[in-house]
């Protein structure tokens, strides 16, 4: 019997060179329950091959995934948003794959780039650009929602990440009512280190920007050093390390630390040996460096968001990510406390993931 023919639209990879939407579709896809699935075609556009996530795995853990470059951007590109784009990306997917798709996925937002393929799938990740007024003023908002209601309309198939983002969108779009829209959780990689605890190693990981409140944090770090004097802190993975962060390095030397741009892997690396992961993130759609965290172990310090209680529940010690003397007592109350209970059952790994993906998309292709 052979195999679905599943195209995946892989515009994330060009619009982001790390981060955790990329992230999950490169384990996805890579992943060995979906390529033994799926005959796979991973259209990609140019700048994919600076994605850290995705060149990571198909170098280490290399699948049969077919990879075709389109020599137009995507739809996000305002200037290839028009039908002579549309019809120029579907004659090139033609003339790649040797069959008509039996499924369509996007791994971000915007149009079926098969339309003739009805069974669509779109991943909702977030409504950040609906729920969060600093996003609201961007320029480039207009065009994710465009892009977001364009993919919802089309699509057969709706994935939520998580219970909260599943019932946000329901109130944001009520029409999804209508659409098939399940919840598939996040996995991890399941790689684990016998690593050694050091006490009082705090990590942050990921974005600092806008809503990932770092600031919030940051402002607080001299103070913590200070007050707690074998305590380390760690500053992994997200944007360019600015003179802020500099400034720290230099003036506690070996007790702020930076790594930005290295695998996944060795961001892993740095968080099996930490006591403490924190973020004052005002907002996620899941959280991918909290589960991680959680599998490993790891005692979580996090602002009190909706979707972390979910995921998190009592295994982690919570702040008010608006409140700069709230966020200081927490983790002192951490430091000085211990480390909560963390319960068995975040062993949740890609593959499991992966094998709900494959379970939802063979029920829509043979529905």
């Amino acid at each position: 019997m052979m195999k679905p023919t599943i195209l995946i639209d892989g515009r994330i990879f060009s619009l982001q060179s790390h981060g955790g939407v990329s992230q999950q579709w490169a384990q996805i896809l890579c992943s060995k329950i979906f390529s033994n699935a799926f005959d796979i075609w991973l259209m990609t556009y140019r700048g994919f091959e600076k994605n850290i996530h995705l060149k990571s795995l198909l170098e280490n853990y290399p699948r049969k995934i077919n990879v075709f470059e389109c020599d137009i951007p995507p739809s996000d590109n305002d200037n290839f948003n028009n039908v002579e784009s549309r019809t120029r990306r579907i004659r090139l997917i033609k003339s790649a794959i040797p069959k008509k798709p039996d499924a369509v996925i996007n791994t971000y937002y915007g149009e079926n780039i098969f339309p003739s393929c009805r069974n669509y799938v779109v991943v909702a990740h977030d409504y950040a650009h609906e729920e969060l007024p600093s996003l609201a003023s961007k320029a480039s908002t207009p065009g994710v929602l465009r892009r977001k209601r364009e993919a919802f309309q089309s699509a057969q198939l709706i994935v939520s990440v998580s219970s909260n983002t599943f019932r946000t969108g329901l109130q944001l779009y009520p029409h999804l009512k209508g659409t098939r829209n399940v919840v598939i959780y996040h996995g991890h990689s399941g790689y684990k280190q016998n690593a050694e605890i050091v006490t009082n190693k705090i990590v942050h990981i990921g974005g600092r920007g806008g809503y990932k409140n770092f600031d919030a944090i940051y402002k607080n770090i001299p103070r913590i050093l200070i007050d707690a004097p074998n305590s380390t802190f760690f500053i992994v993975g997200g944007e360019s390390i600015d003179n802020d962060i500099k400034t720290l390095e230099i003036d506690f030397p070996g007790r702020v630390s930076s790594h930005i741009g290295i695998s996944d892997i060795e961001v892993e690396d740095i968080l099996s040996t930490s006591e403490f992961f924190i973020s004052a993130s005002l907002y996620e759609g899941f959280g991918i460096p909290l589960l991680n965290s959680l599998r490993l172990g790891v005692t979580p310090i996090i602002s009190n968001i909706t979707v972390y209680k979910e995921l998190a529940s009592d295994s982690a010690y919570y702040f008010d990510p608006l409140d700069h003397e709230n966020i200081y007592q927490v983790i002192m109350k951490a430091i000085n406390g211990g480390r909560p209970r963390i319960p068995a059952g975040f062993m949740r790994t890609w593959e499991n993931a992966a094998q709900e993906y494959v379970r939802e998309i063979m029920g829509m292709i043979h529905a």
